[in-house]
């Protein structure tokens, strides 16, 4: 049987693997909670530095400009976060 890099990595870190797991877990807490929170900062620290937001931008300075112009007029907002099933190939 051959395995996957994942898999490997699985196997002979284990400890590794179940923090990284929870790290990506926490990802969707953290964007419901910076999101409900309206903090565009720590919501676009989320992202990938490169993150493309349209053709000609991108940044996580880009996108918590573009949060900015889209949260102003939000009004009471209801998240919810549920299980995640995290299968790396």
């Amino acid at each position: 049987m051959i395995m996957s890099n994942a898999e490997s990595f699985k196997q002979s870190h284990p400890v590794d693997w179940l923090i990284a797991c929870e790290d990506i877990r926490q990802i969707a807490s953290r964007y419901a909670i910076y999101y409900g929170a309206r903090d565009t900062q720590k919501l676009a620290a989320l992202f990938i530095p490169e993150i493309k937001i349209t053709r000609q931008l991108s940044g996580t300075q880009a996108l918590k400009e573009s949060f900015d112009s889209q949260m102003h007029s939000l009004g009471r907002v209801i998240l919810q976060v549920n299980n995640h099933l995290i299968d790396i190939q």
